[in-house]
């Protein structure tokens, strides 16, 4: 919510003639709101890019061997409080021909439901899909691990 002296400051804008400076300040929050935007779903699109490039590669058979939670601080934006968050990050291993590792993560709002998640887990097996031209590349795709994990029941 605005004060009144945004309102006042925003008044004197609209009635000055300085079009390019307002422009220019518009601009900035803009950039600014987009970053912050862009912080958010930058990961998500790099994930899913990740997991359709790796649909192809061949599959192998992994297990899922450490699991951590790990407590994360998330600013609140435009004045709001922030909060935490909760990541779960999975280490899973697999041979070829030695023994590869690999990770995975998922966040969560709740710690519960995190460590719920991070239970259900721990010792499954999945299937990774390995990078054809470097074996200690892999990427265990979000639907497979879904399909592998039974779902909690808040799920």
């Amino acid at each position: 919510m605005l004060s009144s002296t945004a309102f006042v400051l925003l008044d004197g804008w609209l009635q000055s003639k300085d079009w390019l400076v307002h422009s220019l300040i518009i601009l900035v929050f803009g950039v600014i709101a987009l970053g912050g935007i862009a912080a958010k779903v930058w990961p998500r699109l790099v994930r899913r890019a990740q997991e359709r490039r790796a649909r192809n590669w061949a599959p192998a058979s992994a297990v899922i061997d450490l699991v951590t939670v790990h407590k994360e601080w998330q600013p609140g934006g435009r004045g709001a409080p922030g909060s935490y968050s909760y990541e779960v990050m999975l280490t899973y291993s697999w041979h070829d021909p030695g023994l590869q590792t690999g990770e995975f993560t998922r966040s969560f709002n709740s710690e519960n439901d995190a460590q719920d998640w991070a239970d259900a887990c721990k010792g499954r097996t999945v299937t990774v899909h390995v990078d054809p031209k470097d074996p200690a590349n892999s990427v265990l795709r979000t639907e497979e691990l879904d399909a592998a994990v039974p779902k909690p029941a808040w799920w």
